[in-house]
């Protein structure tokens, strides 16, 4: 959800990553790269992720976000309590505030 965009892939006002998971997600070094070529074009991000998500690199996720905003690329992350990997209720909030950031 967030690669292709940054990549240039397609062109896209915002992305939202609920769950997100993978080695991609652990280790910014790959993201660095790709964004000291990607041209800002006001692109925005939102993560959303369960705190008890067993495959879920919280530090690693952090340390993204961190990156894509010192890229210049608005990002926020939104930790849910209690929440696993799995979609619950709890999610349903989550997306709206994230939908407002991402529109805004």
């Amino acid at each position: 959800a967030a690669w292709l965009p940054l990549a240039g892939g397609i062109k896209v006002r915002g992305f939202l990553a609920i769950a997100p998971t993978g080695e991609e997600m652990a280790d910014p070094e790959p993201w660095m790269r790709l964004l000291q070529s990607h041209e800002n074009t006001r692109t925005r991000g939102a993560f959303l992720a369960g705190e008890a998500d067993p495959s879920l690199s919280i530090p690693g996720l952090t340390r993204l976000v961190d990156v894509l905003n010192a890229f210049d690329i608005p990002t926020q992350l939104e930790i849910l309590p209690g929440v696993g990997r799995l979609y619950t209720p709890a999610f349903d909030d989550a997306i709206l505030r994230a939908l407002d950031f991402l529109l805004t």
